[in-house]
């Protein structure tokens, strides 16, 4: 064995030599390698690495990884119902940064202790006002809703999430035709681009838990409404000023308060910078669709169950740099677009 090895070495170096323990069928056919490799990875989708070492038990043919890889890459069946264990991560982009308090406003609804709150938080100022909701139906949404945007005296743009009934045509014609606000709806399962919104929820959660045992509270109401009050009369530690004076401009000195906003706007623009420069360290830019490319969009696991298939196949109609526009209508941010 040795001698041969030696002897192929020498004179056939463009040649691999494999041993095995068994005899195998040398396929020729490239028809019949198909067939083997497309037969081999049905029996149960695995990957080409196990595909290939089931195959090599029985047959041997040239070139066998590159044929198996290119099955399992574009098995439809694999990209519907599989996890992506390497799924996209494109770079975050950066938001426009407000000038004034009371321009850019991002809402949500936020669910705590049984209750459900609409929450708002100013993105210059940081300034939170919050309404508890009865329910998630729009016809109690309305009338809250239009509270919280009188408090900002009626914003330019308002960001919201994916949320039903806030995405629904009557809160959007409130929005739209009533108020001449402009929406941007995030893409589904993009917490980082209502960000604001989501810290947010988290600061005042931690607040009300601190709170809670003092037992001054008569209410969740009453809770809800000391922790924001507290939340809005603390510096914040991107604007160094308390929310509440920046949004009501409490400097009383011109002077001093055009100074103080131009400072302001300089450190939300900085804020902005660091955070893009940590989450973007093992980010790529943002892959480029062409219109009519076919794309695995991921579906929302809320709608089924773990047998229900993880991506559904989509057409682009349109490539708008972090997200994509689908011939369907749907906006689809590029982290839910499998590989």
């Amino acid at each position: 064995m040795g001698i041969i090895q030696e002897f192929y070495s020498e004179h056939f170096k463009n040649f691999k030599i494999r041993f095995t323990q068994t005899q195998v069928k040398d396929v020729t056919d490239e028809t019949e390698q198909e067939e083997i490799m497309i037969n081999e990875h049905k029996r149960a989708h695995r990957n080409s690495r196990e595909n290939r070492e089931q195959i090599k038990r029985k047959f041997y043919f040239p070139k066998m990884a590159e044929k198996t890889d290119r099955i399992a890459k574009t098995c439809r069946t694999c990209k519907e119902q599989k996890y992506d264990r390497q799924p996209n991560k494109p770079k975050l982009q950066p938001t426009p940064i407000p000038r004034n308090p009371g321009e850019i406003i991002h809402i949500d609804i936020y669910s705590t202790e049984g209750h459900l709150v609409l929450t708002a938080i100013d993105k210059y100022s940081k300034y939170v006002q919050a309404k508890i909701l009865k329910s998630r139906a729009i016809e109690d949404i309305k009338e809250p809703l239009k509270e919280l945007i009188l408090a900002y005296g009626i914003p330019k743009l308002i960001v919201i999430d994916n949320e039903k009934s806030l995405n629904s045509a009557s809160i959007t014609f409130i929005l739209k035709n009533q108020f001449g606000i402009n929406i941007f709806t995030t893409p589904p399962y993009s917490s980082t681009v209502n960000g604001q919104i989501e810290r947010l929820h988290s600061t005042l959660a931690e607040i009300m838990r601190c709170l809670k045992p003092d037992k001054l509270h008569n209410s969740f109401h009453d809770l809800l409404i000391r922790a924001i009050c507290e939340y809005n009369s603390s510096i914040h530690s991107t604007t160094k000023c308390k929310p509440v004076d920046i949004f009501f401009n409490r400097n009383n000195d011109p002077q001093k308060a055009l100074i103080e906003k131009e400072e302001i706007i300089n450190r939300l623009t900085e804020k902005q910078k660091q955070d893009l420069e940590y989450h973007n360290k093992n980010r790529q830019e943002p892959k480029t669709y062409s219109v009519g490319q076919k794309i695995f969009v991921k579906i929302n696991k809320r709608l089924g169950s773990k047998l229900s298939a993880r991506y559904r196949e989509e057409t682009v109609k349109e490539d708008k740099n972090t997200t994509v526009l689908t011939m369907s209508g749907r906006i689809v941010h590029k982290n839910n677009i499998r590989k």
